[in-house]
């Protein structure tokens, strides 16, 4: 099934006038020239989320809890160019009869976020809607930008993190499967406090030629790179999170694959690099106290697909995640 969203976004892209300023193509985050100073780079990422479609109600979700988690998306995309996010701006829509309160735990949220992360909160805007709705833009900075479709032939895949227990949050939310007990709390931990890998990104930069978070999931977001680069993507080992790896192998009704590459909202960064440049990335992980990243497949020559050759025999990846224009995902 051809991906709505995907199939859209290349049409608009027709439209769209070049922008010379422009350092980086159809991507989610966009960097610019701001300063004829060499290096001097510009990023900036709009997000919005909306109660309905972005609030699991299977967890405890709060409006402050909401207001964070735009802040949180909204860097994500700033980290996987490379930047350090600056400045934060807002738009919050909700109903007409929506109680003051509830509207300043959602700023609450976003206050707190912005000072974990060491965002200037700017401002923003009000304005009503059938219900809550949050926009917000990020405004950064990079020496350096990378782009998705700089993948090189050779390249290690690399992840920063485990995957999987969103998976299992979304499928209790839309499929008849209950969490269990022991691994409710970090599941709820996951999805209830996305984090922006900034830190991580930092050594990245230094290293990666290609990068891209999975908010719309491990698969999809391993074919944007594979497709902007025009580069064969194989996959050799799944980032299954340790705490799920026996509940995965013990229960026939969960389908790893399904929850490792087409959940999403990880908020991971996906990252190519050449195989020199392991004991450095290792290295520097370490002493910065950040999990050890996950070296998952290689670039090799080829046309745009992924092969996902953990299994016997190989089989390319479907090309699915989330999808707005469909809201779906698993």
């Amino acid at each position: 099934m051809v991906n709505k969203e995907i199939e859209f976004l290349s049409k608009i892209k027709k439209i769209l006038h070049n922008n010379s300023n422009l350092l980086n193509g159809n991507e989610d985050a966009v960097a610019i020239k701001t300063s004829n100073i060499k290096g001097s780079k510009t990023i900036i990422n709009l997000d919005s989320i909306s109660w309905s479609s972005d609030v699991i109600k299977t967890v405890p979700f709060t409006y402050e809890l909401f207001g964070r988690k735009l802040v949180s998306i909204t860097l994500s995309d700033i980290c996987a160019k490379g930047g350090n996010g600056k400045y934060f701006l807002s738009s919050i829509s909700v109903p007409d009869n929506f109680l003051e309160e509830n509207l300043e735990s959602i700023i609450q949220g976003m206050v707190k976020a912005c000072q974990k992360y060491s965002l200037e909160y700017l401002g923003g805007d009000l304005g009503t809607s059938l219900e809550p709705v949050l926009s917000g833009i990020i405004i950064g900075e990079s020496d350096t930008v990378l782009r998705r479709n700089a993948c090189e032939i050779d390249d290690d895949v690399w992840v920063t993190g485990r995957f999987g227990l969103t998976g299992l949050g979304f499928l209790e939310a839309f499929e008849d499967y209950e969490i269990p007990n022991d691994l409710r709390s970090l599941v709820e931990q996951k999805i209830l406090y996305p984090t922006a890998k900034v830190r991580e990104s930092q050594i990245i930069k230094k290293h990666a030629n290609a990068c891209i978070d999975s908010s719309d999931g491990l698969a999809i977001s391993l074919y944007h790179l594979s497709n902007e680069s025009q580069k064969k993507i194989i996959i050799n080992e799944l980032p299954i999170h340790a705490d799920i790896v026996s509940l995965i192998k013990n229960n026939s009704e969960i389908k790893k694959n399904k929850i490792i590459f087409y959940a999403g909202e990880e908020f991971e960064l996906i990252f190519t690099a050449p195989s020199e440049k392991e004991i450095k990335i290792l290295k520097e992980f370490q002493e910065q106290g950040l999990e050890t990243p996950c070296k998952i497949g290689k670039v090799v020559a080829g046309d745009s697909q992924i092969i996902d050759n953990t299994i016997t025999p190989p089989k390319n990846l479907e090309i699915k995640g989330w999808d707005t224009l469909q809201q779906s995902t698993l």
